[in-house]
């Protein structure tokens, strides 16, 4: 994942996903358990919304 900063004059992207991202999220509570994998193009549509 590419996290900006003002030096590399991507601020405004700060947190672009690569396009074969896979992220697995899984309950705090119980990290020994099952995944949700989400895809980097709705890992990138979650990250929009929570802006």
């Amino acid at each position: 994942m590419h996290v900006a900063n003002a030096h590399d004059g991507t601020v405004g992207d700060a947190l672009r996903p690569p396009a074969a991202l896979r992220v697995p999220v899984r309950d705090s509570k119980r990290p020994e358990g099952p995944a949700v994998v989400f895809g980097a193009s709705a890992w990138a549509a979650f990250l929009s919304g929570v802006r």
